[in-house]
């Protein structure tokens, strides 16, 4: 496994089908609301080194929406799709913002 911090361009991280949790547009609205305030965001995304995102489902929604153009992420290299698993559930418990 090879963690490196990146700030990729926000149209290519690539939301997952498996996302453990469904956000309303409210929640987006709070979570954009919660990304303007300084130093209030800090937590950054999780991706594969495919782009494919692992945690941050919502973070990534509302970096869109507000048309970043790049979000900070930590690009976790050589997970197993049991690992990825693994990682994901504990995200989508919670808001991390």
């Amino acid at each position: 496994m090879n963690v490196s911090w990146n700030w990729p361009s926000t149209p290519s991280l690539k939301p997952s089908k498996q996302n453990a949790r469904t956000h309303s547009k409210k929640q987006i609205r709070q979570i954009i609301g919660r990304m303007l305030r300084p130093g209030k965001c800090t937590h950054p995304r999780l991706a594969d080194e495919h782009g494919n995102a692992i945690a941050g489902h919502a973070r990534l929604m509302a970096a869109v929406d507000l048309d970043l153009k790049t979000v900070p992420v930590f690009v976790i290299a050589g997970l197993t799709a049991l690992d990825i698993d693994l990682v994901r559930h504990p995200y989508g418990r919670g808001t991390m913002c």
